[in-house]
């Protein structure tokens, strides 16, 4: 990015600021300044179910803000609403260079998701958006990226700073 091959990641996690319609481009662009001069360069945007109106999207991919996004968990009882929930999200963000990795998992339950919600997760973002790694978003205190391989093979990668020489 930008000529460097390693981003050190200075993170938080983003819960949407305003749950209801009424979400204003004034405060996301405060919002994402304060992260900013925090020193932060990317965020985990949680999976819960509400996905961002797009001019966050839009203002991240301005600033270089960079997202490991969560996909949600909405309709996690019926798989085919599940799946439709995840598909909709990936269709919709695949485009916005802000997002460095999908954030599978998320937190279904106290010990994490359900492996076959996770299989599913990870078989959508395969399926659409192929190109971008994957996040373990119930890896605990570390985060681990699941990259394709040219080769067609995974390998596990647990950075200190993201290598984007490496990614695919």
């Amino acid at each position: 990015v930008n000529g460097r091959s390693e981003i050190p990641m200075q993170s938080a996690v983003w819960l949407p600021p305003n749950a209801t319609a009424d979400r204003q481009p004034e405060r996301y662009r405060h919002l994402l300044a304060m992260a900013r001069q925090a020193g932060l360069n990317a965020l985990h945007v949680a999976g819960g179910g509400l996905v961002e109106d797009e001019t966050f999207y839009e203002l991240c991919d301005r600033t270089g803000m960079l997202l490991f996004h969560g996909l949600p968990l909405v309709g996690a009882q019926d798989p085919e609403v599940f799946a439709r929930n995840c598909e909709e999200v990936v269709r919709r963000l695949r485009n916005h260079p802000c997002v460095a990795a999908w954030a599978v998992g998320g937190s279904a339950t106290p010990a994490g998701a359900e492996p076959g919600l996770v299989a599913q997760q990870v078989e959508i973002c395969r399926r659409l958006d192929p190109a971008r790694p994957l996040a373990d978003a119930v890896g605990g205190e570390k985060w681990c990226l699941w990259l394709r391989e040219a080769s067609g093979g995974d390998r596990l990668w647990r950075p200190a700073a993201l290598d984007v020489a490496r990614l695919p």
